[in-house]
């Protein structure tokens, strides 16, 4: 990449029972150093959730990780999440505690959602609020 060019594209791996996991993500977003404000802080949400979520629910199976993948692409991002799960349907249960993150990620981001094919990938598309980024 050469100097002072964005940064396009994000990759992180993380142990499955890494609970610091959620904030090295939401850390890991300050990578693209050139966005406005309330960009970042809908990565930074988005991204959070989504590992927070894989860490609490996927299975536990030895060696287990999640992976983090933000790319951009014309002032759209693409966030994936991955882990060891199988899919799911996303549910929302006000009596159990939390629930609310896909909800969140569903508030923030153009569209999102669930693949499981051997492994789960919960994803997000989100727009730039500044068009120069």
């Amino acid at each position: 990449m050469a100097a002072g060019a964005p940064r396009e594209r994000i990759e992180r791996t993380f142990d499955l029972d890494d609970v610091t996991a959620p904030q090295q993500a939401r850390s890991a977003v300050a990578e693209f150093d050139d966005l406005d404000e309330a960009t970042l802080i809908d990565l930074r949400i988005v991204i959070s959730e989504l590992v927070a979520n894989a860490v609490r629910h996927a299975p536990r199976i030895p060696k287990g990780r999640v992976r983090i993948c933000i790319a951009r692409d014309a002032g759209n991002f693409v966030v994936e999440v991955h882990d060891p799960g199988a899919g799911f349907q996303p549910t929302h249960d006000p009596s159990l505690e939390g629930g609310l993150g896909l909800v969140m990620v569903g508030q923030v981001a153009e569209s999102w959602g669930i693949d499981g094919d051997g492994h789960t990938t919960v994803w997000c598309r989100l727009r730039a609020h500044d068009a120069s980024a």
